[in-house]
């Protein structure tokens, strides 16, 4: 007689495949960081701020897919436990509230939870990395580093104030009124 398996249910795919999760909120923050910009250019809105846009693209949309990705190829590779639920809730909760944050203009509150996101990513690093069945590939030297990377540009970059994102979006309307009145 065949021994045959039990299908996987669907909450033992998604912690055995975050990505599933997190890819869809990465594409969100697109639309997020994309959707005022083409209100603007169908002329339906003021201009959307642009330190917004490049907020949205780096710690919303490209945060998820590096945490998707991550949470789905370190267990995998490191032969150890798959992700917990706990831990992929955690995931998609950061993530939602760093794209909310940014979509919304609230920067520093923003940064908090993308920072938390970070943090949590290293951590779920290295719990897979003590309980490791495999020496992880030589490349993976690098997640380390784009952690510190990730943590310095939060650090490092420049906070505007309201008032410049005022000036900024009054300053630009004016140019695309006058390039757009022209003969």
């Amino acid at each position: 007689m065949a021994m045959t398996e039990e299908p996987a249910s669907k909450g033992d795919i998604l912690l055995e495949e975050p990505f599933r999760v997190l890819f869809p909120v990465g594409a969100v923050g697109t639309l997020l960081g994309i959707v005022p910009w083409m209100s603007f250019a169908l002329r339906w809105s003021e201009p959307p701020s642009s330190y917004s846009h490049g907020m949205l693209k780096i710690q919303c949309f490209e945060a998820s897919f590096a945490t998707g990705f991550l949470m789905t190829a370190l267990p995998r590779f490191l032969e150890t436990t798959p992700t917990r639920s706990w831990e992929l809730f955690v995931s998609l909760c950061l993530a939602l509230a760093v794209g909310f944050s940014l979509a919304v203009d609230s920067f520093h509150v923003g940064q908090w939870f993308y920072l938390a996101l970070m943090g949590h990513v290293a951590l779920f690093g290295l719990r897979r990395l003590r309980t490791r069945g495999d020496d992880p590939p030589p490349f993976f030297a690098f997640i380390p580093a784009g952690l510190i990377a990730a943590l310095l540009g939060v650090a490092t970059i420049p906070r505007p104030s309201m008032d410049s994102l005022v000036s900024a979006k009054t300053s630009y309307s004016r140019v695309s009124c006058s390039v757009s009145s022209s003969p």
